[in-house]
Formats: structure tokens, sequence, C-alpha cells
């Protein structure tokens, strides 16, 4: 991540822990609890770390953040994302998230 340092990796960790996690393939030396908190950690850290991450499609240059799949995906595995909100856009656009002043990431934000 020095070259390039991106969220992307990071939430795409996090989405496949998160994958393992609800299947039960892991090891019997992690529980399913240890497993879910990972993905989280790494869904929290992709938005603490890396705010305003994108990932590509295919064809390289068509973009999308990965701040609101991050989220999203913390709370389906049941994390309330304490210092984050989801905002709706009033004129039916994408949603956002944003950081809230309750929450400040370990490295102060930067």
């Amino acid at each position: 991540l020095t070259v390039e340092p991106t969220g992307e990796n990071q939430f795409y960790t996090a989405q496949m822990l998160g994958e393992i996690a609800q299947s039960g393939a892991f090891d019997d030396s992690v529980t399913q609890q240890q497993v879910r908190s990972m993905a989280i950690a790494g869904y929290r850290a992709s938005l603490d770390f890396f705010p305003h991450s994108v990932s590509y499609l295919a064809d390289g240059v068509t973009f999308f953040s990965v701040d609101l799949l991050a989220y999203q995906g913390a709370v389906a595995l049941g994390s309330p994302m304490r210092g984050y909100a989801l905002v709706q856009n009033p004129d039916g656009g994408q949603a956002a998230v944003i950081r809230t002043t309750d929450y400040v990431a370990p490295d102060g934000g930067r």
C-alpha cells in the first residue's frame, strides 16, 4: 500500500472474511465470532484509514466508492458502525457515508 494507498484491498479482504464468517468455512482454531470481528475491523479500517477509496470495474475506467459498501457490509454483520452515519441523498441519488464527531480514528483521521 505504500506505492498506492487505497482502501480497495482492505475492503475486499473484509468482504471475503465476512463471507467466510457467514458460510462457516473456517478452521476449528477460530470461532465464527472471531472471523466476523476481523471482517468488521477490516470494513472499519477501510473507512478510517482510506476514506473515499474507489474500486474499478473490469474496463479499468468505471469506478465506484467502497465507503458505502464497507459501511453496509459491517452493518450486515451486526456492527452499529459507531462514528459513521449513512446519509440519504434528498434528490434520490446514491447515499453517502460520513464520519460523525463522536468517533476519531486511531490515527486522528489522517
